[in-house]
């Protein structure tokens, strides 16, 4: 999710097959990052799990502003590429509901600020540069 104002839906662009997946189980999928094409926001939470000692990590991304191309061609490249959009508020109440799912807006910084700033091990999960 951006630091954008929140709006009230979230959007995640995905691949046909993972529309047609959550219409006929009715469960969002969340990967490992392990999986993810993005290496730089993969490490980063690849790091966060070995901090934080955990076994298993799982994640899901939504945007809440407006479509942009980055997203069709990072998330949805394809003729395959879909766009689903979820009630924010009826999402992050179910979300809520499950324990050891957290959910937050992602802050976007600037590497020169990382560095200079540094990162809790809290916030890795929802920072990006």
């Amino acid at each position: 999710m951006s630091a954008k104002k929140t709006g009230k839906k979230l959007s995640r662009y995905t691949k046909l097959p993972v529309l047609i997946d959550l219409l006929i189980r009715k469960k969002l999928v969340l990967l490992s990052p392990d999986k993810w094409e993005d290496r730089n926001d993969a490490e980063v939470m690849l790091e966060y799990k070995r901090r934080k000692k955990l076994r298993h990590l799982y994640a899901i991304c939504f945007s809440e502003g407006d479509e942009t191309i980055h997203h069709w061609e990072s998330y949805s490249k394809g003729s395959s590429g879909c766009c689903i959009e979820f009630d924010r508020e009826a999402l992050l109440s179910q979300v809520k509901k499950v324990k050891g799912i957290q959910a937050g807006l992602v802050k976007y910084r600037k590497l020169r600020n990382l560095r200079e700033e540094g990162i809790t091990i809290n916030k890795m999960p929802f920072t990006k540069r």
